[in-house]
């Protein structure tokens, strides 16, 4: 439940976190390079657009890391998008967040493991939520 109201938090905010993304990140050294991951997969055949967002638990943050639109078939690919290294999956994860104006799905990517190369998102009919003032 805790990481779906950071969630949304995020979201509203998502004008400003690119602008924050970088604050706080180690820089690697000249000999180190930075571990890195190519993340494609497909949204269910339709145009939407998803963005890649890093789940930090041990900081309580989440930083939009990259977005993209798929093409026409739902496919979609993010290059060298930062990666995590074996024990730094113990706080970190990533997510993905697929929305269109009627759809919407999230799905997590985490592991050494994670089949990086077809992450499929399955998405379902958006609502609407508002309160009362």
């Amino acid at each position: 439940m805790m990481f779906l109201v950071r969630f949304l938090a995020c979201l509203s905010l998502a004008a400003i976190g690119p602008a924050q993304a970088g604050q706080g990140s180690s820089k690697p050294t000249a000999d180190e390079k930075p571990i890195t991951c190519d993340l494609a997969g497909a949204v269910g055949g339709e145009r939407v657009h998803v963005t890649a967002w890093h789940d930090n638990s041990s900081r309580v943050s989440i930083e939009m890391m990259a977005e993209v639109f798929t093409n026409t078939d739902g496919v979609f690919t993010f290059a060298k998008l930062p990666w995590f290294d074996g024990p730094e999956w113990g706080f970190n994860k990533v997510i993905l967040v697929a929305r269109s104006s009627t759809r919407v799905g999230i799905v997590e990517v985490r592991g050494d493991h994670a089949d990086t190369k077809n992450v499929h998102i399955e998405t379902c009919k958006a609502t609407r939520r508002r309160s009362r003032r």
